[in-house]
């Protein structure tokens, strides 16, 4: 195997060729619009596809850099930071519960799904551990941890088997987060909370002017706004690592940007421009979203047992139960819907999945800032920690 790592700048730009290749398809293809498939989805699979089809003709593989990709998730969730107000943080107590309690009930029966049919059938429980929380909740992330720890217990092939799983499942729910979450937007004719959208405007300069006589000022100056709060967050991650408390970096950027923003609007002794802000997080998301999929391992679909397949079918019925639930005890209305949406996508696959649904939803009817915030709270801060516990407790139990 010829391997080749890619820069920053050429990882950017394949991001990007994804893109205008997804609009492409989108854009021929009317369904996927009407669905909500999101554009760096597509295009990221068409990328994908050939790098694998490279890589197995010519057996040269293409590594992407990870640096970009990082660096484009923390400015898009330090975006959403200055786009939450007060009014937002006491509007999210009772879907987040709501989805920490789903996800962690979830996390259990998708474990005990597995293991159940292994038991009636014969099948190597380690196998059928490939197929529960490990690649469904917990992603290629998890993937990477458990694949090794798998083939410990003489699970040949563990570490191609639990990333075939992840890539097939991170597909499946980008590509289902968006019609689930059209379907209930639709049947239940729900329409965006219209007090977020002074979110928007609330932080913006008074004096400044709709029009685009002061953009690039604008823009330069929410770049700074950005920059210096990402180094203030990214600061504070790593003094908590210190002591032994672990947050990931974008997680606690978009802290800082909410605290920083609500604080300051507060005291009116700062302006933020957070209409622009909004903007470059929107393109940062759709460069992430870009990366993330084309950088997919397709090859490792072609080492999947059928029982995996099987396995797979069971954990798609149980994310929609899952994510249905969500709908319902979040409230039924239109955050609660796009929520049911991502958490099918991350459920099955892992936070991009999710994010990727939320994207193509706000698009299409508008925008929901609760989705943004709590999906990776609880898909990230809450999910994986107790996901790696649950794993550690059934294979023990096996």
């Amino acid at each position: 195997m010829n391997q080749f790592e890619l820069s920053l700048i050429q990882t950017a730009a394949i991001a990007v060729i994804s893109l205008f290749i997804g609009l492409k398809i989108k854009n021929r293809f009317e369904f996927m619009d009407k669905y909500c498939i999101p554009s760096a989805v597509v295009g990221g699979l068409v990328v994908s596809i050939i790098l694998s089809i490279l890589y197995k003709v010519s057996g040269i593989f293409l590594t992407l850099d990870e640096t970009i990709e990082d660096i484009f998730m923390i400015v898009f969730f330090t975006s959403i930071g200055f786009q939450v107000n007060l009014y937002v943080l006491r509007n999210i107590m009772r879907p987040l519960l709501v989805m920490i309690c789903c996800i962690a009930v979830c996390i259990v029966l998708q474990n005990v799904l597995v293991l159940t049919i292994a038991n009636l059938n014969g099948t190597n429980p380690y196998l059928a551990m490939t197929a529960g929380s490990i690649t469904m909740m917990g992603g290629e992330g998890l993937a990477r941890i458990y694949g090794p720890i798998l083939m410990d217990f003489n699970l040949l092939d563990g570490i191609s088997l639990t990333h075939g799983l992840a890539t097939m499942g991170l597909i499946i729910g980008a590509v289902l987060g968006g019609p689930l979450g059209r379907y209930l937007i639709v049947k239940h004719n729900l329409k965006p909370d219209q007090k977020e959208l002074e979110v928007f405007l609330s932080g913006r300069d008074k004096n400044e002017p709709d029009d685009n006589s002061r953009i690039f000022e604008r823009i330069g100056r929410a770049s700074y706004q950005l920059i210096i709060t990402m180094a203030i967050g990214i600061t504070i991650c790593q003094i908590l690592k210190q002591i032994g408390f672990v947050v990931p970096l974008y997680i606690g950027t978009m802290i800082s940007a909410i605290i920083i923003k609500n604080v300051f609007i507060k005291r009116e002794v700062f302006d933020f421009h957070v209409r622009e802000i909004s903007y470059i997080g929107g393109l940062s998301l759709s460069l992430f979203l870009g990366i993330s999929f084309s950088e997919l391992e397709l090859f490792y679909l072609f080492d999947l047992k059928p029982i995996q397949l099987f396995l797979l079918a069971l954990q798609v019925i149980l994310i929609l139960a899952f994510a249905l639930c969500i709908f319902k005890f979040s409230g039924k209305n239109y955050d609660a819907a796009i929520l049911s949406g991502a958490s099918l996508g991350f459920g099955i696959g892992a936070t991009p999945s999710g994010i990727s649904s939320i994207i193509a939803l706000n698009g299409k009817f508008g925008y929901s800032i609760k989705a943004y915030l709590l999906v990776p709270i609880a898909g990230t801060m809450f999910a994986d920690p107790v996901n790696s516990l649950v794993i550690e407790y059934f294979i023990k139990l096996i």
